[in-house]
C-alpha cells in the first residue's frame, strides 16, 4: 500500500481526499464460531483500512492538509444476530475515527466516519436478516458523496433506520435486545446442533 501511496502522488499528485472501504461479510452465529473467521473479518474490515490509512496519513501530515474518510456500518452501534465478527470490525473503525480525531484536527486532517445501513452489493446478499432500508448502490454514493462535502464528522444513512438505531441505543439494553430479536425473527430460528466438534 505504501508503494501505491507513492506511485499515485508521483503520477498523479497529492492526495487530497481518501476514501477507505472495506467490506468481507461472514456470518458469525454463537453455534458455529471460528478463529478464522474473526480473523479474516478484521484483515480485511480493519486491518485493510489500516494499511491505505498510515501510508497516506504520513504525507498529509507532512503537507499539513488532507481529508480521510473511513466507511463503517450501522452495525456498529450494537450487536445483531450474526454480526460479532463484522459488527466488531466497524466498530472498531469508528472507535479508530474518534481517537485520531483529536491528533488530526492538529494536523489540519479532516476525518469523517460514514455508517451506511443496508446498500444493495453482492456483500449484503449473503446477509441472514431483513434488511429495513435497503438502498441501491448509486443512491447510497449520492447520499455518500454529499455527507463527504458536509463536513460533519459522521455521516449516516438512511436517517430512518440509522436514528432510530441510535434512539436504540440510549435505551435499556434489556428493550434493545428484545427489539432487534423481534424484528429479526431471531427467537424462532433454531440452533444448529447438528454440527459434530472439529476433531483438531
Amino acid at each position: 500500500m505504501a508503494k501505491t501511496v507513492a506511485a499515485i502522488e508521483k503520477d498523479l499528485g497529492p492526495i487530497v481526499l481518501a476514501v477507505f472501504n472495506a467490506g468481507s461479510y461472514i456470518a458469525t452465529a454463537g453455534e458455529d464460531l471460528t478463529v478464522r473467521g474473526f480473523r479474516q473479518s478484521f484483515d480485511v474490515n480493519y486491518f485493510g483500512i489500516i494499511n491505505g490509512l498510515v501510508p497516506v496519513i504520513e504525507r498529509m501530515r507532512v503537507r499539513a492538509r488532507g481529508h480521510i474518510v473511513l466507511v463503517g456500518s450501522v452495525t456498529a452501534y450494537f450487536g445483531w444476530p450474526t454480526t460479532a465478527a463484522y459488527g466488531g470490525t466497524k466498530a472498531a473503525i469508528n472507535i479508530l475515527a474518534e481517537s485520531l480525531k483529536y491528533d488530526f484536527d492538529k494536523m489540519n486532517v479532516r476525518i469523517q466516519v460514514t455508517n451506511p445501513g443496508f446498500v444493495d452489493t453482492p456483500l449484503t446478499e449473503k446477509n441472514l436478516l431483513p434488511m429495513p432500508g435497503l438502498m441501491p448502490v448509486n443512491r447510497a454514493s449520492r447520499r455518500m458523496a454529499r455527507g463527504i462535502k458536509s463536513g460533519g464528522f459522521e455521516v449516516t444513512f438512511p436517517r430512518r433506520l440509522s436514528w432510530g438505531l441510535k434512539l436504540l441505543r440510549i435505551l435499556p439494553r434489556p428493550f434493545c435486545r428484545w427489539v432487534i430479536s423481534t424484528a429479526t425473527r431471531w427467537k424462532a430460528r433454531p440452533l444448529n446442533f447438528d454440527r459434530k466438534p472439529p476433531s483438531e
